[in-house]
């Protein structure tokens, strides 16, 4: 391979194969065939350039022949990918099926039958993810993905139905012990199949826990708004899942990344729902500081989606962070040019960054040790969970 004509050298692509690898972007057997095609073409680019090297230089050049269209590659793996749509659009007109057929009688089951339905659902999922061969590859992968994606919320069915059922829980107390005992089964699925979906499950549930467990507080004083100690829990889970994300221990590492700054950057949002001033104030400063903290995350990491988030949280936020502390139009649109500013002077590090990362090392910020990352993780849970818990006692 040639890097002009815009192909790839091979040492970069394998690089860039381990990397892909190392994020959970692509599975071991996914990387192993992509090596092997590398491998590959290699050789017979090794092997065109001898043969080119032994010509005689007095034999006349071949006519150039008119260049043919080539052939579609891996036309296989395009009709995979076609009957795996085909699958899921199958599965998807299925349990719509059953759906319907369920809703007719739902209101004549009593309540050991329904429970016993949604446990049904549950094990049936479950199952189905444990007997998808592995050999189907990628598509396999995928398919076990979603199965155990929708055993999770299976799961999390059971465990509301019988709390609402039977223990007569409601709002935030059967939040709290729905996901509490969703999150085993999430985190489990999550280390035997370390994919997407799985990462969402698992922070979903733990994202539910801290909220619903910060709602069951005692409502906090006059210092901070009402709906504050939610927003404030659910921004301490999520800047450590950031944290843990950057340190390699959830994977992948891109989308810890986004869930925790999307999530971080609207939970400080919520921080600031109170009517007055005084009660806005603290949560406009924790929307500042995740801000900042995000931009300066996105030039060390050279990462555009972190700056996208900030930009896009930016827009959404920094309007009412203005009219906290400076009420007026003209301060609020001068806060916007100044970010806008900003955020364009960041896209303009990374993009140039980028470009000399091939020509110079460059430390990779965006890769951080495990002891680095849980050291900090805890310490931002703790020291969240203490300032709501002790924001709420205040008489």
């Amino acid at each position: 391979m040639e890097q002009a004509g815009g192909l790839i050298a091979p040492d970069d692509l394998r690089r860039s194969i381990d990397h892909w690898l190392t994020d959970g972007v692509i599975t071991p057997e996914q990387a192993a065939v992509m090596r092997e095609d590398v491998m590959q073409e290699d050789v017979t680019a090794t092997a065109d350039q001898m043969t080119e090297s032994v010509t005689p230089a007095t034999e006349p050049e071949p006519e150039l022949a008119a260049p043919e269209l080539a052939a579609p590659a891996h036309p296989e793996h395009r009709t995979s990918l076609l009957i795996e749509a085909l699958g899921y659009l199958g599965g998807v007109i299925i349990l719509t099926a059953f759906i319907l057929v369920l809703s007719q009688f739902w209101e004549e089951f009593t309540a050991p039958i329904r429970l016993a339905t949604i446990g049904a659902a549950f094990v049936l999922l479950l199952a189905a993810g444990f007997v998808v061969p592995q050999s189907l590859g990628g598509p396999g992968t995928r398919l076990r993905s979603v199965l155990w994606f929708g055993a999770t919320i299976a799961w999390a069915g059971v465990v509301g139905f019988a709390g609402n059922e039977y223990l007569d829980l409601v709002d935030e107390q059967l939040v709290l012990l729905t996901a509490g005992v969703a999150i085993p089964v999430a985190a489990v699925l999550w280390l035997l199949h370390r994919q997407p979906l799985q990462h969402l499950a698992l922070f979903a549930s733990i994202v539910a826990v801290a909220g619903s467990g910060a709602a069951m507080l005692p409502e906090p004083s006059a210092i901070i708004a009402p709906d504050a100690k939610i927003g404030a829990m659910v921004w301490g889970v999520s800047v450590a899942w950031f944290l843990l994300a950057w340190g390699g221990i959830v994977k992948p590492r891109g989308l810890g990344f986004a869930l925790g700054s999307i999530v971080a950057v609207f939970a400080a949002m919520t921080t600031m729902g109170g009517e007055l001033e005084s009660q806005s104030r603290p949560g406009a400063v924790l929307l500042l500081i995740t801000l900042a903290a995000l931009v300066i995350a996105a030039v060390l990491f050279r990462d555009f989606m972190l700056l996208v988030i900030a930009a896009v949280g930016s827009l959404q936020g920094m309007p009412i962070v203005m009219s906290v502390f400076f009420p007026g139009v003209l301060w609020a649109a001068f806060a916007l040019l100044v970010i806008g500013a900003a955020l364009i002077a960041a896209a303009i590090v990374i993009a140039r960054s980028r470009r000399r990362e091939r020509a110079v090392s460059h430390r990779n910020w965006s890769v951080g040790s495990q002891p680095a990352a849980i050291t900090s993780a805890g310490l931002v849970l703790v020291g969240t969970a203490a300032a709501v818990v002790t924001t709420s006692l205040i008489a």
